[in-house]
């Protein structure tokens, strides 16, 4: 089975995309590598954008590049055939040397049975819940 790419989309420009390869299924959260597009240091253009914007930031070491932020009200993400995948809100974490992560929280039951299946599967397959 191919696996599927998420677009990531900020004010309407695309800034990436992910595989949303992790989740927390009792939580309700799916997340993912960032693999962004035409952007040299994501530290600083998220940084830059969440100052002028306003978006409170949990952590933002400068000397370290790493970045974690609070919910980013117009970031999107959309699947393959441009669905909008439903959330209460996406935050960003990372640093620069290594990987950004974007995290998608409150996604509910029905909607991790159909849109993130593999992850819903896996879960209720180890009897972890």
């Amino acid at each position: 089975m191919k696996e599927k790419v998420y677009h990531i989309e900020l004010n309407g420009n695309i800034i990436g995309s992910s595989k949303l390869e992790f989740a927390d299924v009792s939580m309700g959260i799916i997340f993912g590598k960032i693999n962004f597009i035409n952007i040299k240091s994501p530290y600083h253009f998220l940084r830059e954008y969440c100052i002028k914007n306003k978006i409170v930031l949990n952590d933002n070491d400068n000397k370290l590049c790493l970045l974690d932020t609070q919910i980013i009200p117009n970031l999107k993400i959309y699947s393959e055939n441009k669905i909008n995948i439903e959330t209460t809100g996406i935050s960003i974490s990372g640093m620069n040397d290594d990987v950004f992560q974007i995290f998608l929280y409150g996604i509910n039951s029905k909607e991790m049975q159909n849109k993130f299946s593999n992850h819903f599967e896996n879960y209720y397959k180890t009897g972890l819940n």
